[in-house]
């Protein structure tokens, strides 16, 4: 799917089945296709900003750097804001929303009720979500975790059924 964004950086433009799509926010500095969503990275008044919207053009879940996270239903209006303290980043699945802190993932449905809370690999913290269907992320290790090159970030893969982090690769 072919993504544009226009030089005043407002608006998005996309085609889903046959059908052209707007959408308009200022500050737009990132937009991409994954997992059947449009992500939106934007920068406005010295804020990052992030916005996940289906193909539709309809808003799913909105956060920022600070914490701030409203989410939608599927018709776009918003049913849930809150505040989170010291979130890093956020996943949206088909099913699930991931809130992915230092020292824990919480799983929420895509109503914001609280799922689970997934704790990271042991001597691990979490950094960033991987991008895929599946839940991988990006951990940072210490000392006791650094291969003999004193490399220590690496991919893990998360075992639901297990409940289990398997390490896959070296982060680069």
């Amino acid at each position: 799917m072919e993504i544009n964004f226009s030089s005043d950086n407002r608006i998005v433009n996309w085609k889903y089945e046959n059908k052209s799509y707007s959408y308009v926010v200022e500050g737009i500095i990132f937009a991409t296709e994954s997992n059947d969503m449009i992500f939106l990275e934007i920068y406005e008044n010295k804020t990052f900003s992030y916005r996940f919207i289906n193909l539709n053009g309809k808003d799913i879940l909105w956060y920022d750097e600070n914490g701030n996270l409203k989410l939608f239903d599927s018709d776009g209006h918003c049913i849930n804001e809150h505040r989170y303290n010291e979130l890093k980043t956020v996943k949206v699945s088909k099913d699930n929303i991931y809130l992915m802190y230092e020292n824990r993932i919480s799983v929420l449905s895509r109503k914001g009720d609280e799922i689970t809370k997934i704790s990271p690999p042991f001597g691990y913290a979490f950094y960033r979500f991987i991008d895929g269907e599946k839940l991988s992320v990006i951990c940072q290790g210490n000392n006791n975790t650094a291969d003999k090159y004193g490399r220590n970030d690496w991919n893990f893969k998360y075992d639901s059924l297990n409940n289990t982090w398997h390490k896959e690769s070296f982060a680069y």
